[in-house]
């Protein structure tokens, strides 16, 4: 069976060299009128210089699919801002911080929205949001919660979960998983956000190669996807 995973892995390899580069484009990091108005800001660095409402992501150019056990999560939770700004992965990871410079405690939800989705590329995505993630010296990961998105829970099967190291499975099953939504990919909700206070969140989005749907069918498949800060309840919208 594993001789069939890496055939299909392989096919994807060819078929999906320039899924990133050529049809992601610019990922947008963005608070909501409402939310900013209500004193939300964010930075990607952990000192807080330049606070803003929008940033920017730089799309991976030529990414080839990955598995779950080569993201080095380490190294995208200690390094602030674009991971891909000093190397070149084959997925996004950005880590960026939130504060509360109101003077009201909120609820926050970081919706990720899909602005566009075509030859169901979406089936292979990967979309994980860890808060306040650690590491410490002896590389040992903590975090406040951690969050994978795909399409259906069934997409980690058995078999791709059974290629992942004992000490991977460990990490991966602090993860807790959600289905894309219908019409979006889903939404993070965290709680009681109150003045003065600032969480810390490592955003990742690959292509997992060991997923069934990871396959030439989905080639040329376009994504464009957002992220949008907002306050629960009172929305733009």
């Amino acid at each position: 069976m594993a001789g069939v995973l890496c055939t299909g892995l392989l096919s994807a390899f060819i078929g999906l060299i320039a899924f990133f580069g050529q049809y992601m484009g610019t990922f947008v990091i963005s608070i909501d009128d409402t939310a900013t108005k209500l004193g939300l800001s964010m930075a990607d660095n952990e000192e807080y210089d330049d606070p803003t409402t929008r940033l920017l992501v730089n799309p991976v150019n030529k990414a080839h699919p990955v598995t779950f056990q080569d993201i080095n999560f380490e190294e995208a939770i200690n390094t602030d801002g674009d991971l891909n700004a000093t190397r070149n992965n084959n997925y996004i990871a950005f880590t960026f911080y939130v504060r509360n410079d109101g003077n009201v405690t909120v609820d926050v939800t970081l919706d990720l929205e899909s602005l566009e989705i075509t030859k169901n590329v979406d089936s292979a995505l990967r979309i994980a949001i860890i808060e306040d993630g650690l590491v410490d010296s002896e590389n040992n990961i903590t975090m406040a919660h951690s969050v994978l998105f795909m399409k259906s829970e069934e997409n980690m099967d058995e078999i791709t979960y059974e290629m992942l190291s004992n000490k991977t499975k460990e990490f991966y099953d602090r993860f807790e998983i959600r289905s894309f939504k219908e019409n979006d990919f889903g939404d993070y909700v965290f709680r009681n956000f109150s003045p003065g206070a600032k969480k810390k969140f490592t955003m990742i989005i690959w292509l997992e190669g060991w997923d069934k749907d990871c396959n030439d069918s989905i080639k040329q498949g376009q994504l464009k996807m957002n992220l949008t800060l907002k306050i629960v309840g009172m929305s733009d919208d």
